[in-house]
């Protein structure tokens, strides 16, 4: 906070950049995204096929890691959009 000279002008520079910053995140979430659905996951489920006995369970457990995740992200940034909006108060 030293940079900035006192608190209200930190968090008047921070409310300036916080929809930068969710953009950033979004870009983020998506560029990984994509990295998972077209490299990784496709050489994960080769990988998976390979041993057949352990397929159906380990594709399930893949997927509900993938919905699990989804959920994650989703609260942290809708707990991020109301502290921006003010609704919560610290």
């Amino acid at each position: 906070m030293r940079f900035y000279g006192s608190q209200e002008a930190f968090q008047a520079v921070h409310h300036r950049v916080l929809p930068w910053l969710m953009l950033w995140r979004l870009a983020l979430y998506a560029a990984l995204g994509w990295y998972w659905l077209k490299h990784f996951k496709p050489r994960l489920l080769t990988r998976i096929a390979d041993d057949t006995a352990q397929r159906s369970a380990a594709n399930q457990r893949l997927r509900r890691l993938e919905i699990l995740l989804i959920i994650v992200l989703a609260i942290i940034e809708v707990s991020n959009l109301v502290n921006w909006a003010g609704g919560a108060s610290a």
